[in-house]
């Protein structure tokens, strides 16, 4: 289905695209990015808003911290408020230097790209919950 959007899309817009993808899975090789590409293609297809700017090394920096603080766990939500401040915790318990710490936009949007989201009044990242113990 992604691949379809295709053709509405000009060389410019599926160029972005491509460039988001790179961004988001540069570190994760060629499949990684072209499943990126794919995600954001059947998002816009489903006229899901995606950020038009998404930080370069967010994902690694995300998926770092989930591994770290958070597990997978069905019919659990996080509000996507409160990962960012534990984000910036587990940031700035790392020793990361703070000039750099990506956005809440940089990380939501990587979230909307790579994760299941429930978006109303309030954003949420559905099935991880924090560690316990």
């Amino acid at each position: 289905m992604a691949r379809q959007s295709m053709n509405v899309l000009n060389a410019d817009q599926r160029m972005r695209i491509l460039k988001m993808a790179m961004n988001l899975e540069q570190n994760n090789g060629v499949d990684a990015v072209l499943s990126a590409y794919d995600r954001i293609l059947d998002r816009l297809g489903q006229g899901i808003f995606v950020p038009p700017i998404i930080e370069s090394g967010v994902g690694e920096l995300v998926e770092q911290f989930i591994e770290s603080r958070l597990e997978a766990k069905e019919g659990t939500k996080v509000q996507a408020s409160h990962f960012y401040e534990w984000f910036c915790d587990w940031y700035q318990d790392n020793g990361l230097p703070e000039a750099d710490r990506p956005s809440q936009r940089g990380v939501g949007g990587y979230m909307r790209a790579n994760r299941e989201v429930k978006d109303s009044n309030v954003v949420f990242y559905l099935g991880i919950a924090t560690k316990e113990g």
